[in-house]
């Protein structure tokens, strides 16, 4: 995954987000040693490892059960903090019993829209005056597969208030049996830099989660 964030993960969301359904016999949850700087998601076996092209993970948190997760990650550019969170957890499964292909492909469609509209009230709901500026749907290149996805771009600014202003990017993925969500937020000055950044963190995930030759 060599894009600059597909907005950000396709325009510049043109990254994409980590943790490709790789063959069970390559990858799995009861299969993978953890390095002692490595955290993980056990479910899905996806590794967190402590830094990631410059950023370092900060909060690990577990909603409900282990199959929900999310790993935050810090980092800086030269206008300020830059934070990249990815979250893990379980999609509905699909169930097709003589379904037409088209029919299967709609719905799971339809799932998909239904759960990128759920993350985009949150974030409207925390910054109500959060302004859309970009956004993207359909395949989005990840691990060298092509998974379903939708993403947006957010300009976030203080009601009234004088201040910097920020950008946030939502991405929603499915992989298999997993959504994987990805919220970047970074200050707009020097914004195709922070990018860069984020762009360079969740290349190096890809290369953590990697099965070993």
């Amino acid at each position: 995954m060599k894009a600059t964030f597909p907005v950000l993960l396709a325009l510049a969301l043109s990254v994409t987000v980590f943790g490709c359904e790789t063959p069970p016999e390559a990858r799995t949850a009861d299969s993978i040693a953890l390095a002692e700087d490595f955290v993980g998601h056990a479910p899905s076996g996806i590794r967190f490892p402590e830094s990631l092209a410059g950023f370092l993970r900060g909060e690990v948190r577990t909603y409900g059960d282990s199959a929900n997760m999310s790993f935050g990650y810090d980092g800086l550019s030269l206008r300020g903090l830059i934070t990249l969170t990815f979250y893990v957890y379980p999609a509905p499964a699909m169930v097709s019993i003589g379904s037409p292909d088209d029919g299967v492909e709609s719905a799971r469609r339809r799932q998909l829209d239904l759960e990128f509209e759920s993350c985009a009230e949150d974030v409207v709901e925390k910054y109500p005056s959060a302004e859309l500026v970009s956004e993207h749907v359909g395949a989005i290149p990840f691990c060298g597969l092509e998974l379903p996805g939708r993403a947006a771009r957010y300009r976030l600014s203080k009601d009234g208030q004088a201040g910097p202003v920020w950008l946030s990017s939502l991405t929603v993925l499915r992989n298999g049996r997993w959504w994987i969500k990805v919220r970047a937020t970074y200050p707009e000055a020097g914004s195709r830099r922070s990018e860069e950044h984020v762009a360079a963190a969740i290349e190096a995930l890809d290369e953590a989660n990697r099965p070993a030759e």
